[in-house]
């Protein structure tokens, strides 16, 4: 039998404004519950007691940053896009609000949280979700980031800016854990700044969070925009290994031309060697270990051979190809970078105040730490890869439902082709049987 060729015509699909209780965020009721489950919840409501609002308020503070924090791992990362979901029945019932504020209220209630009071009490918070990734060593990356501004924000100065020569911009330091990739600490700063201002205090700082954490710093990495005599003292006075690289220069590289060098790998057209050697520079109060890497191009059309070099200060005793190793994990710290950018939004800035700024990046800090702690508590996998705040989002948050209102309560008709496998499902039952 011959079959039809002949292609089905296109439908005409009528539309109307009239689904009431749809969202966009069915996984939102999943997070919320993880959020009570955690007693973060809590804690925003005990640390910010302190700037709450009249006892009568309509939208209370504590429920606003309820708001804010599971809002950026929705994927709301501007405080504008908080507009776009103002009608949003599900996240007003799981926040306990009767219905959403507008984003004025949003930017009026970031305002009260600018002292350093306030400042210190949303670091507090981020600490609920973070004692559940972090375990009991840390490897401690540091890196700083320029974040290019417009609209002449208070506190962004023209500084080293690689992409936009000239513009006005903030220059963040980060503190991650290079084990888990939690953020251990952020702190806003002006462009003008360079990558090693106030490095020393702002060590101690990340130091004592560690502590607070109930965990140990075990090392510490970070590039040669870091590298300092103070910093290599203060790390040696507290009996912490740390491999950072610093900068050539012309005694450097002689010193290094006289060292033995050992091959470790080939990586396509290039060969890897490692050497090891004290040294002491001139602005260094004593030697150093430093162990030299440099890449050779293999044999080819040049008549010698070509070196990259790189050099890393360190104190930890492994051979010089496991130091470069180890602090070539260091790599990591731009993919958590970039995830803290494109999945919570830390290099948008919406308010035009600094303080304000720097308590939404907090917040947001907080939102990347949670981000972190329901993967870990809730995977079906234990062990598994962590995801992208992407595709944690298509997979698991960001399902089409609908909110049915009946007599005993509420249902959530999650869209069906979401289902994957049980995955929500599994999800929901480890959440469940969660330790407190």
């Amino acid at each position: 039998m011959k079959r039809s060729t002949a292609s089905t015509r296109p439908a005409t699909v009528q539309e109307k404004f009239d689904l009431e209780g749809a969202t966009a965020f069915g996984g939102a009721n999943l997070l919320f519950d993880y959020i009570h489950r955690i007693g973060l919840h809590k804690a925003i409501q005990a640390e910010l007691y302190p700037f709450a609002k009249r006892y009568n308020a309509v939208y209370p503070l504590a429920k606003v940053a309820e708001l804010l924090v599971g809002g950026r791992v929705l994927g709301l990362s501007r405080v504008h896009d908080f507009a776009l979901v103002e009608n949003d029945e599900l996240l007003a019932l799981k926040v306990g609000l009767p219905h959403l504020p507008d984003s004025s209220l949003l930017y009026r209630d970031i305002a009260r949280l600018t002292d350093d009071a306030a400042l210190d009490a949303l670091r507090c918070i981020s600490r609920v979700p973070a004692r559940r990734v972090v375990g009991k060593q840390v490897i401690l990356d540091i890196d700083s980031t320029v974040e290019t501004v417009y609209g002449g924000l208070e506190g962004a100065a023209v500084g080293y800016n690689p992409t936009k020569h000239g513009r006005a911009s903030f220059h963040p330091l980060t503190f991650f854990d290079g084990i888990t990739r939690a953020a251990i600490r952020m702190e806003l700063r002006p462009g003008n700044t360079v990558a090693a201002t106030g490095l020393i205090e702002s060590f101690w700082r990340a130091y004592e969070e560690v502590q607070r954490l109930g965990a140990t710093i075990i090392a510490v990495r970070a590039d040669r925009g870091f590298q300092s005599d103070d910093f290599f003292s203060l790390l040696e006075q507290l009996h912490i290994d740390y491999a950072i690289k610093i900068s050539m220069n012309e005694k450097l590289s002689a010193w290094a031309t006289d060292l033995v060098f050992e091959e470790i790998a080939e990586d396509g057209d290039e060969v890897i060697e490692v050497a090891e050697g004290t040294h002491r520079r001139s602005t260094w109060s004593r030697e150093r270990r430093v162990v030299v890497v440099r890449r050779r191009l293999s044999e080819g059309l040049c008549a010698g051979a070509v070196y990259g070099v790189q050099a890393i200060a360190t104190t930890l005793t492994a051979s010089p190809a496991d130091v470069y190793r180890f602090y070539n994990q260091r790599c990591a710290m731009e993919n958590m970078i970039r995830e803290a950018k494109e999945g919570y939004g830390v290099d948008e800035f919406s308010s035009h105040g600094y303080r304000e700024n720097y308590a939404d990046l907090l917040l947001k800090t907080i939102s990347y730490n949670l981000g972190l702690a329901f993967q870990r508590d809730l995977s079906a996998l234990r062990g598994a890869p962590l995801q992208t705040a992407r595709t944690l989002r298509r997979w698991i948050l960001n399902i089409p439902a609908l909110l049915v209102r009946h007599a005993r309560g509420y249902t959530l008709r999650l869209a069906i082709h979401y289902r994957r496998d049980g995955q929500h499902e599994r999800m929901r039952a480890r959440l469940r049987t969660l330790p407190l």
